[in-house]
């Protein structure tokens, strides 16, 4: 019995080659999944003994075993994952202790890396394994019973839905044996992107045919026996993009501007040059960026000098993007250099504020406001600003600085 996860047969529909190849190391974005996890985890369980959990301490304690360098950003990350939980656990999921039915897979036939998963025979010789991140029961409108399966994700990229078509019907097989369920509910759960995704529901005629799609990604897993190196959206992460013949290939020349006719016939060669250009400026953009970080550092750490290169002269300068203002002493303090309250920057932004400064006469007054912005202000974000000068003209300048001093 070999057991399959969502996880591989993703990556081995995107590429095969780094699906045999790349081996899992865990890294800040893993880490810090991992430990916001076990801190719901942690309050979950709470949850289901009735008791109060705080989800700081777990996650502090979670981090401290991946070796995780929490920051105070971090923190600030963590709570406001945590908080979006905590306002769906007592709104809309409406936890009840007494219906949670398993809590990361706890209830699980196997055991990794002291985790709990499933593993369920699916097939005579395959099956699915995973770890459910959240499962409960309720009844809807209806008067269904529903299995619902929830999985939390931390950062920003969008899932593959194969996730949920594969706990959907693992969730299924799993519990249908203990259970009366009509409908299985599975749904993603994104802490830092404001919260649920759509939901998508399953009953025993459509979980036939999730059957049958899984069955055949799954065969054509265990079955392979070549794995091709295959260009996808994700070739700019892969660790072997460097040695990937595939990927040279797709990128050995500039991208033309492809003639094809604006016509419904044509709709599905119009959709593969966009995937093949998509995957080409993914490429790009993260060359690019490395490089531009690089040369930005060491621009900066020049100063004002800059740094010489062939005939040019190159510098760099932090502009700021975005600042976050700290509004009650700026309110407090204006109230006290305007003699009147400041009703126009009750909602403070750099327009009104700035309106409010040009409407002051008095020059100290005015002065003392710009101050008082400046004072309360915390840099949010920022770019860098690359110029060049031509060196000849800078050693022309020079040179006349030079003979003006000798005179």
């Amino acid at each position: 019995m070999e057991f399959v996860s969502a996880s591989k047969l993703i990556a081995d529909s995107l590429c095969p080659y780094r699906a045999k190849n790349e081996k899992f190391k865990k890294n800040e974005s893993t880490m810090f999944g991992s430990s916001v996890d076990a801190g719901i985890t942690a309050v979950l369980n709470g949850i289901r003994q009735y008791e109060e959990v705080d989800f700081n301490e777990n996650f502090a304690k979670a981090a401290a075993e991946e070796k995780l360098d929490v920051t105070p950003q971090l923190i600030d990350r963590a709570n406001k994952a945590y908080n979006t939980f905590r306002d769906a656990a007592d709104g809309w999921l409406n936890i009840d202790g007494m219906s949670i039915v398993c809590v990361q897979s706890d209830d699980g036939e196997a055991e990794y890396f002291n985790k709990k998963f499933f593993e369920i025979p699916v097939g005579k010789d395959w099956g699915l394994r995973g770890a459910f991140d959240f499962v409960d029961f309720y009844r809807n409108e209806k008067e269904q019973n529903v299995l619902r399966i929830v999985d939390w994700k931390t950062g920003n990229s969008e899932a593959d839905d194969l996730q949920l078509k594969l706990y959907a019907l693992a969730g299924w097989i799993k519990y249908s044996k203990g259970y009366n369920i009509d409908v299985v509910e599975t749904r993603f759960f994104y802490l830092e992107q404001n919260g649920k995704s759509p939901a998508q529901y399953w009953n025993k005629e459509s979980l036939v045919a999730v059957l049958a799609f899984v069955e055949e990604k799954a065969k054509t897993y265990l079955n392979r026996k070549e794995f091709p190196k295959t260009p996808n959206k994700y070739c700019s992460y892969c660790p072997f993009q460097n040695d990937c013949s595939e990927c040279k290939a797709l990128t050995a020349e500039a991208p033309k501007l492809p003639e094809i006719e604006t016509t419904k016939e044509n709709l599905p060669s119009i959709i593969t040059e966009i995937d093949r250009l998509e995957i080409i400026k993914n490429l790009v953009d993260k060359a690019l960026d490395s490089l531009k970080y690089a040369r930005n550092k060491l621009l900066l750490e020049a100063k004002d000098e800059g740094i010489k290169i062939g005939d040019k002269i190159y510098y760099a300068k932090e502009i700021p993007n975005r600042y976050i203002y700290d509004l009650a002493p700026i309110f407090t303090q204006t109230q006290e250099l305007i003699g009147r309250p400041p009703f126009e920057i009750m909602e403070l932004s750099n327009k009104e504020f700035d309106a409010l400064v040009s409407a002051t006469t008095d020059k100290v007054v005015k002065k003392a406001l710009r101050q008082l912005k400046a004072d309360h202000r915390t840099l949010k974000s920022s770019s860098v600003r690359v110029t060049s000068k031509p060196a000849e003209a800078i050693k022309a300048i020079e040179n006349n600085s030079e003979e003006g001093a000798d005179e």
